[in-house]
């Protein structure tokens, strides 16, 4: 079985020696322990076997249940999952920038294939448990309905999220997925779209979505700073890893109702809960 210590610190003092974890601060009196926990750190202690450790404790005259059993209450130990329920990433995007594909790369931890949203979902099939997200530059509703609805009928037990400009913010849909049910992006967009048109304000997005949809063409993107463009990217590599790795325990089942909201001019990042809108699509597919 393998598992997973988070990072520790040893410090060593003229008469005393301590190691450092996010579980606190211990003391180490014993030489031996010491030492093994000296050379479980030079390992590579994020994916080591619980038998490795055990050869590592008894090699320095340990018993190997008690030291075990100090070490986790004195550092962070977990189990590492054999089989993570997503297999890989599917990034669909219109950009012409080849930067997003290099950092998310480099910051996603599952792996990743990346398409041109034009791409069709020919891969895909109904036992496909991928985490497929869209980022969108110029924003084609009918054309990214279209593709989702068929991505989320294709594969149900996949999870889909998207993530655009609305205004001033860049915006992420939780992740959608067809077999579960949950609120999708489109209940959110259609919602303001109704709200915007039984009390009318001053939202030029709103104006701009309405305008172009009615005439089925894409909304034109806008510049963005490379500061403002490390700010998308790194908000969606983060929504990928918080649903698709074990690294977030603050994930929870209510996690698939929170719609992410970046301010690029900011950074400040909000979140809301989205409820499902009673004229979208998703519901229609699920009866």
């Amino acid at each position: 079985m393998n598992i997973s210590i988070h990072n520790y610190e040893i410090l060593n003092f003229p008469k005393e020696n301590l190691i450092v974890s996010e579980m606190g601060v211990s003391k180490i009196s014993s030489p031996s322990l010491l030492n093994a926990l000296k050379t479980i750190k030079n390992r590579n202690q994020s994916n080591i076997s619980k038998e490795e450790i055990n050869d590592i404790l008894v090699e320095n005259g340990l018993d190997s249940e008690a030291a075990f059993s100090f070490m986790e209450k004195a550092l962070l130990i977990k189990k590492s999952i054999h089989e993570y329920y997503f297999k890989k990433i599917i990034f669909i995007h219109n950009l012409n920038d080849e930067a997003v594909e290099n950092i998310l790369t480099s910051e996603i931890c599952l792996p990743v294939e990346f398409h041109h949203i034009s791409s069709t979902t020919r891969k895909l099939d109904n036992n496909s448990r991928d985490f497929i997200f869209i980022l969108c530059k110029d924003y084609d509703y009918g054309r990214l309905k279209k593709l989702y609805f068929e991505m989320a009928s294709t594969a149900p037990q996949s999870a889909l999220s998207v993530g655009t400009m609305i205004g001033n913010f860049f915006c992420i849909s939780p992740p959608y997925i067809a077999e579960i049910g949950n609120p999708c992006h489109f209940c959110n967009v259609d919602r303001l779209e109704f709200n915007d048109q039984l009390n009318p304000r001053d939202s030029s997005w709103i104006k701009l979505f309405t305008f172009f949809k009615d005439r089925n063409s894409p909304i034109p993107s806008s510049q963005h700073t490379l500061l403002q463009k490390s700010l998308i990217f790194g908000a969606v590599a983060n929504h990928i890893n918080f649903y698709t790795t074990s690294k977030n325990e603050s994930c929870h089942q209510d996690s698939l109702f929170l719609t992410s909201y970046v301010d690029i001019s900011k950074g400040l990042i909000t979140e809301e809960n989205l409820s499902h809108w009673f004229m979208c699509d998703c519901l229609r597919s699920t009866k």
